[in-house]
């Protein structure tokens, strides 16, 4: 999921929702500090909008919410809708690893599903 958001032109600038923002590159530190949920804030480099992204893990299930702001919104109050989509990892990985991209069963294909669910909304 992470990977998408890199791939269609976001940086990460924290890992939690109302903290301090700042490139955190590809691989933070912290990021996986809890196995069951994540939460990721972007940055969209062509809309200049904000993404926070939350994920639940459940058993082989992912629950992911997301939602989108302009740069500069107060988030307390100008929050976009929110946009949640449920994925089993099994559908959608391998248990393949190496090389990174063969760890999906179908990239593109999941590249699109997500794409159409939080970065184009």
């Amino acid at each position: 999921i992470h990977a998408l958001f890199l791939e269609h032109g976001c940086a990460l600038v924290a890992l939690d929702e109302d903290g301090p923002r700042s490139d955190l590159g590809a691989k933070p530190d912290g990021w996986n500090a809890s196995n069951e949920a994540y939460c990721f804030r972007y940055r969209h480099a062509i809309s200049d909008q904000i993404i926070l992204v939350k994920i639940l893990r459940m058993g082989d299930i992912l629950i992911l919410h997301g939602a989108a702001r302009p740069e500069g919104a107060d988030p307390s109050q100008d929050t976009g809708p929110i946009v949640s989509t449920e994925l089993c990892t099994t559908d959608h990985t391998t248990a393949t690893l190496t090389p990174p991209e063969s760890a999906f069963a179908d990239w593109p294909k999941f590249s699109t599903l997500l794409n159409t669910t939080f970065i184009t909304k």
